[in-house]
Formats: structure tokens, sequence, C-alpha cells
């Protein structure tokens, strides 16, 4: 439905969009989408206190991130966050 000015709201796929990034820049997250293979969607959350790149991190520590659920694959960029802000016990709304 347009509001007044003709405009139509923002679809739910599109705020809940937003509303991952708006997570991942609050808790340091990144991602990467490897197109090919099963789970082509990576997100990994970087301490606030590493001095190494997400890249210098995943190749040194990937067994240890993953075993820290802080390191995820999955189908989507959505479904990769959210695993990481599960396995983190951090509030989320998407």
């Amino acid at each position: 439905m347009a509001d007044l000015f003709g405009e139509s709201p923002p679809s739910r796929k599109e705020v809940q969009r937003q509303q991952v990034q708006t997570f991942k820049a609050l808790h340091n997250v990144y991602t990467h989408y490897s197109p090919g293979i099963e789970n082509p969607w990576a997100a990994v959350m970087v301490p606030a206190d590493e001095t190494r790149t997400p890249i210098a991190m995943i190749a040194e520590e990937c067994c240890d991130l993953e075993n820290r659920g802080l390191l995820v694959y999955d189908k989507t960029e959505l479904k990769a966050v959210k695993q990481v802000a599960v396995n983190q016990d951090l509030p989320h709304r998407f």
C-alpha cells in the first residue's frame, strides 16, 4: 500500500536485509559468498580486540572459530548471520 506521497513502504525482505546489515555492523560480523557450494554463505564474528583481518583470522583458526560458533556456513546470508547470533546469545530481530 502506498503512503500519502505515493511511496510504498519497504518490503519485509528489505526490512530484514537492513536488520541483518545493522546487526553485522554492530557486532563486527563479516560475510562472504562462495557460489557453487552447498552452503555458500560464510559469516564470521570478529572479536573487538582482534588485530588480524577476518581472512587472516579464518586462515589461522578455522576449526577453533567453528567450534566456538564464531564461523558459520549456511545457504543464505540471513541464515549464516542468524546462526552466529544464536551461537553467541546475541539479541536479534530477523
